[in-house]
This record gives C-alpha cells, sequence and structure tokens, in this order.
C-alpha cells in the first residue's frame, strides 16, 4: 500500500481471506470498523506509530494473525478489536492505553502473553472472555475495577496477583479459569463479586494483604475482616475443613463445588447458612449444625449427593426453597417443633429418605417438598397439610403415592372429644 495513503474505509479489507500480509502507511490517520474482518490467512501486521484507536472489529477472526506491534501513542481498543485471533500468542499493551472494550481480545485462545497499561482504570466485561490467558496474571497499579466476567474461562491463569489499586472484583470476573491456584487480594479491595474468583476445583489457597480493611484469610479461606463471615473456601480442599470460632455466617456459595470435602465442622458461633453454602460437595458425608442457625437458605445442601443425615436444631425457624434438593443419599433428616416455614422443593430427589414427620406447628408448607422421594413410605403430616397434599403436590412423582404410602395425622383433644 503506497506511503501517500491516509485513510481506510469501513471495512475495506474484510474477508480478504487470502491475504497474508499488508504494509501500513506511515502517515494512515486512523482504520475503521470492520477493516480487516475476516481476514484468515493474515499473520502479522506493524500499525502505526501514530495510531491512537484500534476500532470495533477491526481484526475480528483474523485466525491466523500472530504478532501484533501495538504503536507507543495507543490510546483505546474497541469492542472485538481482535475477537477470535486465535493464533494471537501475546498482547504487550503501552503505557499510553487507557481503555479496552468488551470482547476486545476475547476467544484469542493462545494467548499467553499479557501485559496490561498501568493508565487503564477498568478491564471491561468479557474483554479477555476465554482467551488463554498468562499463567501469573498481575494487575498493575492503577486498575480499579475487574468488570463482570472480564477474565472468564482463562484456563491458562493458575496464579493472580490482584494488586494493590483493584478495589472491585465483579461477579464472574474469574469463572471458569479452571486451572486457578493462588489468589493474592491487595490492600484496596472492598467488593469481591460472587463467583469473582471462580469455581476451579485446583484453587488451594486465597491470601490477603495485612492492609485490607475489607477481608481477611486464614488458612487460606476468605473470610470478612472481623471474621464473622465466611465467603469462600477454595474447592481444592480436601478431608475436613473447621471452621473458625466466631463465625455467624456462612456466605453466599462459600463452599459450593467443593467437591472432595467430606466434614466440615461449624463452630457454635454460627446462626445463618446462606444460598448455596454447601451446594455440590458431592464428598460430604455429615455435617453438625450448631444449635443457634435460625436459617438455612435456598439451595444450601443441594446436591450434596453422599450427606446420610441431618438433624436440624431446634433454633432454625426456616428451611429455603431446593434447600436439600438431589441428595440422594439422605436417609434420616429431623425437622425441630419449632420449624416455620419449609419452603418449595425442599427435599425434592431425596431418593432415601424413608420417612419423615413434619412439624405440627409449621405454618407454611411449599409446594412439591416431597416430590421424586422414590423411597418415602411413611409421614407424620399436620392436617391442614394432609388435605391438601394433591394441591400442594407434595408428593408428585412418587410412586407410592397414594396407595403404599402411609400418612399420619396428629389427633388433637378437640378431634377426640368431637368423636366421642
Amino acid at each position: 500500500m503506497p506511503d501517500s495513503v491516509t485513510h481506510l474505509g469501513y471495512g475495506a479489507f474484510g474477508g480478504c481471506s487470502s491475504l497474508e500480509a499488508i504494509h501500513l502507511p506511515p502517515n494512515l490517520d486512523g482504520l475503521r470498523e470492520y477493516t480487516f474482518k475476516g481476514c484468515k490467512a493474515l499473520k502479522t501486521i506493524q500499525l502505526p506509530t501514530t495510531l491512537r484507536t484500534v476500532p470495533p472489529s477491526a481484526f475480528e477472526e483474523c485466525e491466523a494473525l500472530e504478532h501484533v506491534d501495538f504503536p507507543p501513542a495507543l490510546e483505546s481498543i474497541g469492542s472485538r478489536a481482535f475477537f477470535k485471533c486465535r493464533a494471537l500468542r501475546s498482547a504487550n499493551l503501552p503505557d499510553s492505553l487507557q481503555q479496552l472494550s468488551c470482547h476486545s481480545f476475547a476467544y484469542c485462545t493462545a494467548l499467553s502473553t499479557l501485559r496490561l497499561s498501568p493508565n487503564l482504570r477498568v478491564i471491561p466485561p468479557q474483554a479477555f472472555d476465554h482467551a488463554l490467558g498468562p499463567e501469573t496474571l498481575e494487575f498493575p497499579p492503577g486498575i480499579r475495577i475487574v468488570c463482570k466476567r472480564a477474565f472468564e474461562g482463562c484456563m491458562g491463569i493458575r496464579r493472580i496477583l490482584v494488586g494493590n489499586s483493584v478495589e472491585l472484583l465483579e461477579k464472574e470476573a474469574f469463572d471458569g479459569c479452571n486451572s486457578l491456584e493462588t489468589v493474592h487480594i491487595g490492600a484496596a479491595l472492598r467488593h469481591v463479586g460472587r463467583w469473582a474468583l471462580g469455581s476451579s476445583g485446583k484453587l488451594r489457597t486465597i491470601e490477603v494483604d495485612a492492609a485490607n480493611r475489607k477481608y481477611a484469610a486464614e488458612d487460606g479461606i476468605l473470610y470478612t475482616k472481623d471474621f464473622r463471615e465466611l465467603l469462600r473456601c477454595p474447592a481444592a480442599r480436601k478431608g475436613c475443613v473447621r471452621v473458625r470460632d466466631g463465625v455467624r455466617h456462612i456466605g453466599v456459595s462459600a463452599f459450593e463445588w467443593c467437591e472432595e470435602l467430606e466434614r466440615i465442622e461449624l463452630p457454635e458461633s454460627v446462626t445463618l447458612i446462606d444460598q448455596l453454602a454447601f451446594s455440590k460437595c458431592h464428598a460430604l458425608m455429615e455435617i453438625l449444625l450448631p444449635k443457634g442457625i435460625v436459617a438455612i437458605k435456598r439451595e444450601a445442601f443441594a446436591d450434596c449427593t453422599t450427606l446420610k443425615s441431618v438433624c436440624i436444631p431446634a433454633s432454625c425457624l426456616r428451611i429455603g426453597y431446593r434447600a436439600f434438593t438431589g441428595c440422594k443419599c439422605l436417609a434420616s433428616v429431623q425437622l425441630p417443633p419449632t420449624l416455620v416455614r419449609l419452603a418449595d422443593y425442599a427435599f425434592f430427589e431425596c431418593e432415601s429418605l424413608a420417612s419423615m414427620s413434619v412439624p405440627d406447628n409449621l405454618a407454611c408448607l411449599g409446594s412439591c417438598v416431597f416430590s421424586r422421594c422414590t423411597a418415602l413410605r411413611e409421614i407424620y403430616l399436620p392436617k391442614a397439610f394432609a388435605n391438601k397434599a394433591e394441591d400442594l403436590r407434595l408428593f408428585d412423582e412418587c410412586p407410592q403415592f397414594p396407595h403404599v404410602l402411609t400418612i399420619h395425622t396428629p389427633v388433637h383433644e378437640s378431634d377426640a372429644h368431637h368423636e366421642e
């Protein structure tokens, strides 16, 4: 291309699937959207040193592109600029860069070297979604926010150094980074969204800078600074975990996907088990619930497929939606007489549950609570709910209902007097 060319139009070389190389003139004033989109044979390109912006989709689906020299004056990279550049191995982003966009380097599945600019403030949503990612990902000073799914599915990342400027890790920021082993949280971080650290079965430890005012870590487990809430146990933990004394709240998804944990010891200080707290702990066989627990929230023990028994303490008032769904080995459950609410699908697909006693003083019983409990043969059920069993679909897909399943209802003094 002659040096006299100063402008390339919208999609100028788009779809030129046999183009392998091109010389861009030094006086080029900029690129337009889709300039080289779909140039599947293009292997390398030297961007003009004066270029300030790589526009959206400029090199999208340049699947053979291995190397890009980013100019020293570059300030922004647009949405999908290098989307699905599957051969791109490195992105050495210049200090001048101030802005990335959604999907800028998404699905760059060979991208193993990444240098982030210290002048970036935000890593946008899905900016590096399903790129390979470097073995160690380090955030330079300046970056404050890592947005939702920014590094989702980056299978090459094994270690993350969040750094001392990052304040927010939005939900799912590193979800699907299934090779992740270690995370170090810096001093400035004040919000960790759900699944921000992902669910990697290889995650062994979480570390927190001692100067952080919001979070702390002990034995590789993430807590709030005051140690009142346990936020996340690394999924690679095995055997038994003992939660430290003083913890009151087992947080949302705190132990979710800890598939090799067999036993969890909770201190008597715990009063709340939050949503999905122990969901998918497939090896969990026993857990002793403290006497002060007031609520077990939705899906708290869902799909704990080897859990055999549970005793709900007298302090517990509410059991949430699908709290024990899919606990296929759960054969024994003791509900306290103080229980007020048993929500929809609470014991759905508890296939080993043969008998159950529902408290007479229960105020609210949800629908499908015992659906697919295929071994259920006997149940003690308050009369008010026994009369509504079909309306509430309590025993949907229980083949033994109504012919084999025995439903007992308590007889009160007033009922006995009426019968006389």
